[in-house]
């Protein structure tokens, strides 16, 4: 044995923080680097190497067994979500019920699993776009176990833990397949048979800035919906929203087709919902000639100011289209103000979307039985308006994404003229 390696060993026996038996020590931190022994606050003893074996003491037979763990979860049971990597760590469900099992069958479970997924014996839904996904597979199994998900990164010599999510069941995986299965039943064939994995999350929490050359830097965001998923925990729909915008106003500053990120926000927030992980404001509305298409948002548009604001954008989005019909552009896009609107240029609005449609002599039947729902709504909402300017515009970004379901509806006899769509 080196030198460096016997100056930190403990002298004589001390407890095995593994085995809990009295045995000879060491620090075992060669293995699993969660901590340096270089910085205040990471080493018993302050900044003496000999004292290291304090803060992880491992007697020599149980470092033997932690490394060969390491090396097969590395082996077997590592994976990719959503271009982070995890390891699966499983643990057995002793003495809970007869359907209990041993480690040793949750492993031959897992790799069964592994086999399966690799030759596509079956479709397998998927919460990502991962290939080695096996959540689904896992989350058709009883709880006769729980799982870890540890995110690792590695960093020169040592290792960060970016999330560690603990004691997830199958029956929680099952839960959460089973509201995708309805979110993307539900919304499927409206956002062109599009369907919510975590990457419509991953979207918008990946890096604050396109431009940017680092990958990442809302990594952390991103882990902590994936916390609040795997274990049942609220989200804050308003910080998450900050996000969603800042995506879609910069591509809405670059004359870029939002329609995507419009779609991965509405089916991620109503796979929250489903999942009842965020809480919308209720209130009443009245029925109108949408109410069929606004229950398709259950909680998420159960509200007058969000509907009047959501019919609005679908109102401009037809003005757009008739612009760049006639002009071959759409400057109308300017009065929008970048998706920055707040209440006193949403109670603008409408009448400058009136008096331009007007202009193009286009404001027919149609889009007037539309407009007055609006104003129908707006008036019922009243003033200040208690959504953040984030809510405002992602609701009016949204109306103006799903024009054409509005459009069936206030033109059941015929299509609408046939205008170039843009953005």
């Amino acid at each position: 044995m080196q030198q460096k390696e016997l100056e930190g060993m403990a002298r004589g026996e001390k407890v095995c923080s593994l085995c809990g038996g009295k045995k000879e020590v060491r620090a075992g931190d060669k293995i699993y680097r969660f901590y340096t022994n270089d910085k205040a606050g990471y080493i018993a003893g302050g900044f003496d190497e000999k004292q290291a074996w304090r803060n992880f003491p491992v007697c020599l037979a149980c470092r033997e067994s932690l490394a060969e763990g390491r090396k097969y979860v590395e082996d077997k049971l590592t994976f990719e979500f959503c271009n982070l990597d995890y390891q699966l760590i499983p643990k057995t469900m002793f003495g809970h019920s007869r359907d209990s099992c041993t480690l040793q069958e949750i492993l031959e479970i897992l790799e069964s699993f592994q086999k399966d997924v690799k030759l596509r014996k079956r479709e397998i839904n998927q919460i990502t776009n991962d290939e080695d996904e096996i959540f689904e597979l896992i989350s058709e199994q009883d709880d006769i176990m729980m799982l870890d998900f540890l995110f690792l990164i590695k960093e020169n010599n040592a290792e960060r833990i970016l999330l560690h999510v603990e004691d997830v069941l199958p029956s929680r995986l099952k839960t959460i397949f089973n509201a995708k299965k309805k979110v993307d039943k539900a919304w499927g064939t409206l956002l062109g048979n599009k369907e919510f994995n975590m990457d419509c999350v991953r979207t918008f929490l990946n890096k604050s800035d396109d431009k940017k050359k680092k990958q990442g830097d809302l990594d952390k965001y991103f882990l902590e919906i994936t916390s609040s998923i795997f274990n049942a925990n609220s989200v804050d729909f308003r910080f998450l929203l900050r996000f969603v915008m800042l995506k879609v106003r910069n591509r809405f500053n670059n004359n870029k087709d939002i329609r995507s990120e419009i779609r991965d926000g509405i089916l991620m927030l109503a796979f929250l919902q489903e999942l009842a992980l965020i809480k919308m404001e209720v209130t009443d509305v009245e029925e109108s000639k949408f109410e069929q298409f606004f229950e398709k948002f259950g909680d998420a548009m159960r509200d007058p100011l969000k509907r009047g604001l959501f019919l609005l954008g679908s109102l401009t989005k037809l003005l757009l289209n008739k612009q760049w019909k006639e002009l071959g552009n759409d400057p109308f896009r300017k009065v929008l103000k970048g998706l920055k609107m707040q209440e006193k240029d949403f109670k603008g609005l409408l009448p400058k979307v009136q008096n331009k449609l007007c202009e193009y002599d286009s404001f027919d039947k149609g889009k007037q039985l539309l407009a007055k729902e609006i104003s129908n709504y707006l008036l019922i909402a009243g003033d200040n308006w208690r959504l953040s300017v984030d809510e405002m515009n992602f609701y009016f970004a949204v109306g103006m994404n799903l024009t054409d379901e509005i459009t069936k509806m206030i033109y059941p006899e015929k299509k609408e003229e046939n205008e170039s769509e843009q953005q």
